[in-house]
């Protein structure tokens, strides 16, 4: 990790950004870890409920003009922290986001050796759902619309503003700020690990769910609006027709169906809700909505999203391993885990 980042408090800029790495303190008395003279922390009092998949949030505590409310994530080894964009997310002036505090080495007495964590201004409370999978809100139109359309629409928009994406749009990152009104939402971190890696793949399009976690790319912006959309859709629907598939049948439903299908089932939108989710989950990402479209959606313009084009499909099936497919892509999928 050579490129480690180091964001600490500033008299000036308390987001200050150097490139030079944190160097960790590990104090005597066995109360916690020091990231450096301004935060404390705590190996022993985990925060499950701010887990990003394998990436554990725990507590930590900042002094002087920190925020006194932070929580850190450590870092896996397999999965390298977006080092390269925390300069541009720290410049990212919005209440419906999580704040970057610091970032850096520390040595994590549970590992014996050092790790490296991400720090946040721990503002978030609960989340607005708890599960990623399975389920189906229904929540009312206009909740969904007012509570969480309009503050992620901002998020989206600063997001693209700085030539980023977040990488981690799903409900069980989007928070309530401690308000069960949801009078703020904040979407979560999205800086410890690669992009999509820890997305479950009913969030992804069908071409990155279908890759490795660890070597889906650099997305586009395209990518995160189809997760939101997917978030939308859940929040809006009454039951999850995917419910107990298999990610690689969850992949195949979307393939065989389009993904607002299979991710709708019976449930009948109309209306001007129908528009902004058949437009965010078009599976061609050319035709995709932007945030743009997003945005005239929400000031009254009408827009027709096209009908997702039928999938080609073969016109007999091709066997591999006592399986038959019809679909190219799944085929593809199936064979680069089955070279020999």
């Amino acid at each position: 990790m050579s490129d480690d980042l180091h964001i600490q408090s500033q008299e000036d800029n308390p987001l200050e950004v150097s490139a030079k790495p944190m160097v960790a303190k590990v104090p005597n008395d066995g109360t916690g870890v020091k990231l450096n003279d301004d935060i404390m922390l705590f190996p022993d009092k985990p925060l499950p409920h701010l887990d990003n998949g394998p990436i554990k949030a725990f507590e930590a505590r900042g002094q002087n003009k920190l925020p006194e409310k932070l929580v850190a994530y450590l870092c896996e080894d397999h999965l390298s922290p977006r080092t390269s964009v925390g300069v541009n997310y720290t410049r990212i002036a919005n209440p419906n986001i999580i704040t970057l505090i610091a970032s850096g080495n520390v040595y994590w007495p549970a590992s014996q050796r050092w790790r490296y964590v991400m720090v946040y201004e721990n503002n978030l409370g609960a989340r607005i759902v708890d599960e990623d999978l399975n389920v189906g809100c229904d929540w009312d139109h206009d909740r969904v619309l007012d509570k969480i359309l309009k503050p992620m629409k901002t998020v989206l928009m600063d997001l693209r503003d700085k030539d980023m994406v977040h990488g981690n749009i799903r409900p069980t990152n989007i928070y309530n700020g401690g308000s069960e009104n949801l009078e703020r939402v904040i979407l979560g971190e999205c800086l410890s690990a690669p992009p999509w890696s820890t997305m479950p793949a009913v969030y992804l399009p069908v071409e990155v769910a279908m890759t490795d976690p660890a070597a889906r790319g650099r997305r586009m912006h395209h990518d995160d609006l189809y997760s939101f959309g997917v978030t939308l859709a859940v929040l809006l629907r009454a039951y999850d027709p995917l419910a107990g598939e298999t990610e690689d049948e969850i992949i195949a439903a979307k393939v065989a169906q389009g993904s607002y299908q299979a991710l709708t089932g019976k449930d009948r939108f109309t209306g001007a809700i129908l528009e902004l989710l058949r437009g965010l989950l078009i599976d061609d990402p050319t035709e995709r909505w932007t945030i743009d479209e997003v945005q005239a959606w929400m000031d009254g313009r009408r827009l027709s999203p096209k009908q997702p084009p039928k999938r080609h499909k073969a016109a007999r099936p091709i066997h591999l391993l006592d399986k038959k497919y019809i679909y190219p892509e799944l085929l593809a999928m199936e064979m680069g885990r089955h070279v020999p």
